[in-house]
This record gives structure tokens, sequence and C-alpha cells, in this order.
């Protein structure tokens, strides 16, 4: 997914929503430490093109282990 597709995904969201990563069995909360001040860290995106965001395996999710 594109930077692009994923603001128009969310565009018609209310903006109280979680944002939750969902795996078969698991689900990757978007908080914990980089996430307390809003602040998402990048990877170098002009190297990889890609944003990586950091989550947190909520408790009971088949990834533990």
């Amino acid at each position: 997914m594109k930077v692009k597709e994923l603001r128009e995904a969310l565009a018609n969201l209310p903006d109280d929503y979680d944002v939750v990563v969902w795996l078969p069995g698991s689900r990757i909360d978007l908080t914990g430490p980089p996430f307390i001040n809003r602040d998402i860290r990048f990877r170098d995106f002009a190297i990889d093109k890609e944003v990586l965001l950091e989550g947190n395996l909520r408790p009971g999710s088949a990834l533990e282990g």
C-alpha cells in the first residue's frame, strides 16, 4: 500500500478511531514508546521508500511466544 492509498482509505473515517494492525490470530497496537508523544519514526524512506511504524502485540496474540 502506498501512502496516498492509505490517506484515501482513512479520509472518511472519524478521527477518534484507534489504528490497529490485524494479522490472523494477532492484533498489533500502534501505541507505546514511539507513540507517547505522537512521534512516528520513519525509515530512511529516501533509500527504502517505505514507512515503518512500530507497534506492540496485544497479549494473547498468536505471534507471542
